[in-house]
């Protein structure tokens, strides 16, 4: 594991120091360490989103491994469906990472990333096994909200969203599922979303 440290942030502490200083600092002291550039660490996180947003919440719904959802035609497409919308939001954020489109990750994503990850079961299914709220809101949650923010549609992630927080809710609740999370069928019908 190394730490990847913003350059920007570190300024603010080793005012007098050049950044290669500071890195030979902390690698010396056994915390394996890049500095970067801020876009870096953005790149990062946003590739870390694509992730999770693809994998987490399906295999909490379904209750199955990441491997299993590689293995279906139907879960596939679910995936890149997400992954495209996510794309749409970075690229109307202005939001920069280190593949061409949504195509070009979802390939890397399938060839490289699920695969190593077959047999992982999300936190977000570990979080619902053991009645704790998940992490959605930060999630697509948060790709739903920029979405809306943009004027762009996110049924996938919306639909996702809304799965996830009915599997939270106690079951004696009452509420209805459109009551209780905004989820209309409308959104699913006029983007001609096919599942």
């Amino acid at each position: 594991m190394q730490i990847l440290c913003c350059w920007e942030s570190l300024l603010c502490r080793y005012r007098r120091r050049s950044y290669s200083a500071v890195e030979a600092d902390l690698n010396s002291s056994c915390i394996p360490t890049r500095i970067v550039k801020s876009e870096e660490i953005w790149a990062a996180l946003w590739a870390k989103v694509l992730y999770n947003c693809a994998l987490n919440p399906l295999s909490a719904i379904l209750e199955v491994p990441y491997g299993a959802l590689g293995q279906q035609a139907e879960t596939r497409q679910i995936m890149n469906r997400v992954v495209s919308e996510i794309f749409d939001v970075m690229k109307a954020k202005g939001v920069i990472v280190p593949f061409c489109d949504a195509d070009d990750y979802f390939r890397f994503f399938m060839e490289r990333l699920l695969p190593a990850t077959v047999d992982h079961r999300s936190s977000m299914l570990q979080d619902m096994m053991m009645g704790r709220q998940t992490e959605i809101d930060a999630l697509n949650g948060a790709i739903s909200q920029y979405g809306r923010k943009l004027g762009l549609p996110t049924p996938y992630n919306d639909l996702i969203c809304a799965l996830i927080k009915f599997k939270e809710r106690p079951a004696d609740s009452g509420k209805n599922f459109n009551e209780s999370y905004g989820f209309s069928w409308s959104l699913i019908e006029s983007h001609q979303v096919v599942a």
